[in-house]
């Protein structure tokens, strides 16, 4: 959450600002922060996920040579450029495609060690925009003293290409509502066919090459168009998938690599009960902070139910459907739902959108949250992170076929009746990522990160990427792999806790590896008025003097407190608008005011 928070009151912050100034466009932007879009729709139906196989050390040096030097040029508080890479990495001389990318240089030369890759999450979140919070102040200033941050949006994300779709808006759920329940006739798998049919007519040979071995091979484009010999990547959630993929296949370009919030993309697959395993993890990370957060509604929580809340919730769960009719999306429930676990501070919202939902068929706040995870307005990114996943888990799909998949439906649904009673009736699409199997070549290589030092950062309250995925990621599936645990209210931990700081710039910045393979920070929770306070000091550092900003940032946080509820602040970071948002700006300013 303390990223989240700081980035939206930052950020909106320099807005007020700026246009309170007369500042161009440029200088107004408003990045936020992508994080992991994966939801429990599709996590409960996905087999596992890629594209492309090998590309040959003979094919990387002769697309090395033709990879053109870096070209910067200003772009609001950041530099960009594109790099230039094939569509296909295994033909070179065939088709293009251009790369967005964006540089906060090291205000401080003389501490400059090398150059940060940076990834934010996703599939689909810009890199591009991740970077430019580096620049505001939203992360140690130890960190981007020491790096040149490089934002890049990868393929089929934001500024970068090929263009993502899969039909017009709202075809390919249109194709698959014509499914049941399981594909188990010949007109439902015609359906299945259709729906990743749709991506091929939209995109043509670009559709699967959007996987994250691709992303990999072009992040060393990256790094050869910038001239560096190394680079040091820092990755969150999907981030982490990544990390894995650019380890193996390139870990001599690999100086330090840190991962937050990781995903083991690398599951063994070969009996059923391992296949339901791999499904149903993350379904059951966020089975566990349901749960959790039902118990902890007590008797002022609206949801409360004479002390089941529990009872109430599964009463809510059969008009879940009323907040996928408002997106016009049917796994709208379900990112309503999740949306609303990535912090704790969010659960009081799910109690609300519950409440009304049931009391009021409202679905509105609910449908709120579910933006989070799915945007019904914007065609190219809707649906990218489903796209991905498909085309991921088909490339690691070992040697498990379209028929094998099929034939584990009922199996999986019985597993997760059983192991994830919560979000077992929450009704969605079909997952149909097996009929990717049938484009997409197998990897047949092991994602063991190289040999390189890598620091896994697990999290066991994490509802989007279950500590068991980074302790998996860590100590199986990495030969080189460091796991520190760090118990944190949200999904993603770095830099919310002074000692996971410390352990992550040990590596990145001093290129130390960790003297222990498992390592532990205790938990360190900051509220959301300790997150007002932190944009107060970064905003007003440059508006009032030093000797006034504590007892300027002092009294902000006492007029906020005293204005809105920690469930008001909450509410305003989920919708990122409205009037709360309005009087933490204008009380932000008024005080700052006072004292310039």
């Amino acid at each position: 959450m303390k990223r989240r928070a700081i980035t939206m009151i930052v950020s909106l912050a320099l807005v007020a600002s700026a246009c309170g100034s007369g500042a161009d466009d440029d200088t107004a932007s408003t990045p936020t922060m992508a994080e992991s879009t994966t939801t429990v729709a599709e996590t409960t139906t996905t087999v596992a996920e890629t594209t492309t196989t090998e590309a040959t050390t003979t094919t990387e040096a002769a697309v090395a040579s033709d990879i053109a030097e870096v070209v910067w040029t200003p772009c609001g508080s950041a530099e960009c450029a594109t790099v230039t890479v094939p569509l296909d990495w295994s033909d070179p001389a065939g088709d293009t495609i251009d790369l967005a990318i964006n540089r906060i240089a090291s205000p401080s030369p003389e501490d400059r060690v090398g150059v940060l890759l940076v990834n934010p999450g996703g599939p689909g979140g810009s890199g591009v925009e991740f970077a430019e919070l580096f620049g505001f102040g939203v992360f140690p200033e130890e960190l981007t003293n020491a790096f040149d941050i490089i934002g890049f949006d990868p393929r089929g994300v934001g500024g970068s290409e090929p263009a993502f779709a899969c039909g017009a808006r709202g075809e390919q759920i249109d194709v698959l509502s014509g499914v049941e329940d399981f594909f188990d006739t010949d007109e439902e798998i015609e359906l299945g066919r259709q729906a990743v049919e749709l991506c091929v007519e939209s995109m043509g040979d670009a559709a699967f090459r959007v996987g994250t071995d691709d992303v990999a091979r072009d992040m060393d484009a990256i790094r050869i168009a910038l001239g560096e010999e190394q680079i040091s990547y820092l990755g969150f959630s999907y981030g982490s998938t990544v990390g894995a993929w650019y380890a193996t296949l390139f870990p001599e370009s690999v100086r330090a690599m840190v991962v937050d919030g990781a995903d083991n993309p690398q599951d063994p697959l070969e009996t059923l009960e391992q296949r339901i395993d791999a499904s149903l993890e993350q379904a059951r990370g966020f089975e566990e902070i349901l749960g959790r957060a039902l118990s902890a509604c007590d008797a002022t929580c609206p949801i409360w139910n004479d002390g089941d809340p529990e009872a109430y919730y599964l009463q809510a769960v059969p008009k879940l459907d009323l907040v996928g009719e408002a997106l016009g999306n049917p796994d709208g429930g379900a990112f309503g739902v999740a949306s609303n676990l990535y912090a704790e501070a969010q659960w009081p919202l799910l109690y609300e959108g519950l409440f009304q939902l049931v009391e009021n068929d409202d679905p509105s706040l609910l449908a709120d949250a579910a933006l989070f995870q799915y945007d019904p307005g914007d065609p190219r990114d809707a649906r990218f992170t489903t796209h991905q996943v498909c085309v991921d888990g088909a490339l690691l799909r070992g040697d498990n076929e379209l028929d094998t998949a099929l034939a584990d439906q009922e199996a999986l649904d019985d597993a997760a009746r059983d192991q994830v009673p919560l979000l077992a009736d929450i009704d969605g699409l079909p997952g149909f990522c097996p009929f990717y199997f049938e484009r997409v070549d197998a990897f047949d290589g092991r994602l063991d990160g190289g040999d390189v030092p890598v620091l896994v950062i697990g999290n066991p309250s994490d509802p989007a990427t279950p500590f068991e995925e980074s302790e998996e990621l860590a100590l199986k599936t990495f030969s080189n792999g460091y796991l520190l645990v760090a118990d944190h209210s949200a999904h993603t931990v770095y830099p919310s806790n002074d000692c996971v700081i410390d352990a992550v710039h040990k590596v990145l910045i001093d290129n130390e590896t960790p003297s222990q393979q498992i390592t532990t920070c205790g938990r360190e929770d900051v509220s959301i008025f300790d997150e007002l306070r932190a944009a107060c000091e970064f905003v007003g550092g440059d508006i009032v003097s030093a000797e006034d900003l504590d007892p300027a940032c002092d009294e902000f946080v006492v007029e906020i407190s005293e204005a809105l509820t920690e469930e008001e602040l909450a509410t305003a970071l989920v919708s990122e608008e409205g009037p709360e948002i309005d009087t933490v700006i204008e009380v932000l300013f008024s005080v700052l005011g006072r004292y310039s």
